[in-house]
């Protein structure tokens, strides 16, 4: 299975209200505003779910949304009543059960996801239509004199207090909106902040241990080159020609090694700098292509691979893709060891809706404890293989700038291996 993804910053499209307020303190705040002047409130977000509330009259508490039927017309009313109302104005209407309510967006920049609601309640220039509401006693099984006697104890403002409430409430609910907006913005920039300095200080190791290794891996060819040249001195000043040759062979080698290197890390160090932009490429032709210029490699181990067929077309910088089916392809070649019938399979499927490329073997095998570090530079599990260890390293950082990752899977030594790659989903059948 690839590496879990790190937590991401918050997407403006999926935050909820409940996020992004302080119920609790903005509860005690209604409850003091109730206090003082009567009037309460209700903060319910776009499922119906009420997150602050006060003020609730006893028709409702214990009558409208304590009875499933009636309760599914106060959810409606929040819902579908309430919709539709430019951010810093507000609407009145008569919800479901036959109540006054008034309501006024909260946004989250352009994304409506809740309301302020002053609601419950008559005016106060109004009669009651009793016969209305004895009939839905009856309808939804009320006790009808608890029910009226409820009903003549809900609140009754008039029309001009409702509007100075509700102008209140519409202040308060775009300064709720704003405040959350900068809150998600801020949050956003801390996490964008605090992703970038564990970045910087990944890439800083990892610049250290660059270093460390190319010292390293350089310093083997030039002490041979180093090496050989005094031993050439040395058989030079005795005539020693025939061992000469064969230090000027080492001497050579140690050269070429060196070369590799130089030309391995450049290479390394161009990815990410030097790509070019996506273009549609079937893969069959791809994994087509690279084994054709495999085709000596592969005569000379007795080897053919296996390409599953119908494999998918995606965006992708083809060169660079290239390369990494190549570096697999050889990679498993290479360690595909003394079996009998060794088999190498390129394919795909799909997991979780991504497209997964992989390339199976039945060769060595690898131990779980090095499935993370054959990834990284100059790792290379057997010193005296073919390469320069910068192979894997290479895929890797292909893959990533491809928006992708990069695993291996395997049960061990002895069992084979199966190396994975992904890339970006919005790369893959995006035309």
């Amino acid at each position: 299975m690839p590496p879990k993804h790190e937590a991401t910053s918050p997407n403006l499209e999926t935050v909820e209200l409940s996020d992004l307020i302080d119920a609790p303190a903005l509860q005690e705040m209604m409850n003091d505003y109730y206090a003082l002047t009567g009037i309460g409130v209700g903060i319910i977000d776009l499922k119906g779910t009420v997150l602050v509330g006060t003020g609730w009259q006893d028709i409702c508490v214990n009558f409208h949304r304590a009875c499933p039927e009636s309760c599914r017309f106060c959810h409606e009313s929040d819902i579908f009543l309430s919709s539709g109302v430019t951010p810093g104005t507000f609407k009145a209407y008569r919800c479901k059960n036959n109540m006054w309510d008034i309501v006024t967006p909260i946004m989250l920049s352009s994304r409506h996801i809740g309301n302020i609601f002053l609601g419950q309640f008559l005016y106060d220039d109004e009669e009651p239509d009793y016969d209305l509401f004895r009939a839905q006693a009856r309808r939804f099984g009320y006790d009808e004199a608890a029910y009226i006697a409820a009903l003549d104890r809900v609140s009754r403002f008039s029309r001009e207090t409702v509007q100075t409430a509700m102008s209140y409430y519409s202040k308060l609910a775009q300064m709720i909106s704003k405040a959350n907006y900068s809150n998600v913005l801020l949050a956003d920039a801390l996490s964008r902040s605090t992703r970038a300095e564990i970045e910087l200080q990944q890439k800083n190791a990892e610049l250290e241990r660059y270093a460390y290794t190319v010292s390293h891996d350089l310093k083997s060819p030039i002490i041979t080159i180093k090496g050989f040249t005094g031993s050439l001195e040395k058989d030079l000043a005795k005539g020693n020609y025939e061992r000469m040759a064969g230090d000027l062979k080492r001497v050579s080698n140690a050269a070429d090694k060196m070369n590799d290197l130089l030309r391995d890390l450049l290479e390394l160090s161009t990815i990410g700098r030097v790509i070019k932009a996506p273009e549609p490429v079937d893969m069959n032709l791809l994994v087509t292509d690279v084994l054709a210029q495999l085709a000596g490699s592969l005569k000379s181990h007795n080897l053919t691979v296996a390409v599953q067929p119908d494999l998918p077309t995606v965006e992708c910088d083809r060169h660079r893709i290239a390369e990494v089916v190549q570096n697999l392809l050889e990679n498993a070649i290479n360690y595909i060891g003394d079996q009998a019938e060794p088999k190498i399979l390129f394919g795909m499927r799909v997991e979780d809706g991504v497209n997964v490329f992989f390339v199976q073997d039945n060769g060595i095998g690898i131990d779980e404890k090095f499935h993370r570090v054959i990834f990284g530079l100059f790792n290379k599990l057997d010193a005296n293989s073919g390469g320069t260890g910068i192979g894997l390293a290479l895929v890797k950082r292909i893959i990533e700038v491809h928006g992708g990752m990069v695993w291996v899977e395997s049960e061990g030594v002895g069992m084979g291996s199966r190396f994975c790659f992904t890339i970006k989903e919005r790369q893959q059948n995006e035309r």
